[in-house]
C-alpha cells in the first residue's frame, strides 16, 4: 500500500540551542519588563501585549536573525520566487495563569510566527485547527489522533522554540495552567513589492 498526502501544510519548528535561546530570552524579557511600567487599567491576572514594532528594537536582532534563517528555509522549501520579504509587525504576548488566546490568523501576510522566550510547560500549546471545512462533515469516533485524521493539532512547546506557518492557517493557544506567565513572540512576513512584482495573474500556466 501507498500512502500518499496531497494539499499538506507545513509548519517549520526550530529548537534554538540552549546557550543561544537563554541569551535571547534574557533581553526579552528585559525588553518587555520595560514596557510594564506603563501598563494602565491591566491587572495582575489580565493578558497584555507589546507593541507590535519590536523587530525593530536592538535587544532582539539575534531573535530576527533566527527568524529570516527559518523564513528563507521555508521559502526554499516551497520553492517560492519571491523579491525580498520583511519580519514586521512584531509583539510579545504575555498571558498569565488561566489565560489563553482564541482562534485567529495572520491577515495580509504570507508566513505568521511564535517564538517562545518563557513557555510554562502547564497547558503550554499552541492548536493548529484544520482549514477545510468539509473534514467535519462526517467525524467517526478514533482509536488514536493523528495528523490524519485529527481536525485540532495540538503543539506541545518549550522555551526556545520558534514556529513558522501559513499566515491563514487558523490556530489558538491553550489557557495557561502553570504559575508563571507564558511569555511569546510573535511576528509576520509578508513579501516586499507584493502588488508590483509577485501578485501578477498567472495567465501563461497551464492547468
Amino acid at each position: 500500500m501507498t500512502l500518499l498526502s496531497f494539499f499538506p501544510t507545513p509548519v517549520w519548528v526550530k529548537q534554538l540551542p540552549d546557550k543561544h535561546a537563554a541569551k535571547i530570552n534574557h533581553k526579552a524579557i528585559d525588553l518587555i519588563d520595560s514596557f510594564r511600567a506603563d501598563l494602565s487599567g491591566v491587572g495582575p491576572n489580565d493578558p497584555w501585549q507589546t507593541p507590535t514594532n519590536l523587530e525593530d528594537r536592538p535587544e532582539l536582532h539575534g531573535l530576527m536573525a533566527h527568524v529570516g534563517d527559518l523564513a528563507r528555509e521555508a521559502l526554499e522549501d516551497l520553492n517560492i520566487v519571491y523579491h525580498g520579504y520583511l519580519v514586521t509587525g512584531c509583539w510579545a504576548n504575555i498571558k498569565p495563569r488561566g489565560q489563553g488566546h482564541g482562534m485567529h490568523m495572520h491577515p495580509n501576510n504570507f508566513f505568521g510566527g511564535v517564538y517562545y522566550v518563557q513557555a510554562t510547560g502547564e497547558g503550554g500549546e499552541i492548536h493548529f485547527h484544520d482549514p477545510r471545512p468539509q473534514t467535519g462533515v462526517t467525524l467517526p469516533r478514533v482509536t488514536k489522533e493523528n495528523q490524519y485524521n485529527c481536525r485540532t493539532f495540538r503543539m506541545p512547546v518549550r522555551d526556545g522554540m520558534l514556529l513558522l506557518f501559513p499566515a491563514w492557517l487558523m490556530h489558538s493557544v491553550a489557557k495557561n495552567s502553570g504559575q508563571s506567565e507564558r511569555i511569546s513572540i510573535s511576528f509576520n512576513v509578508p513579501f516586499e513589492q507584493l502588488g508590483e512584482r509577485m501578485a501578477r495573474p498567472r495567465w501563461g500556466r497551464t492547468i
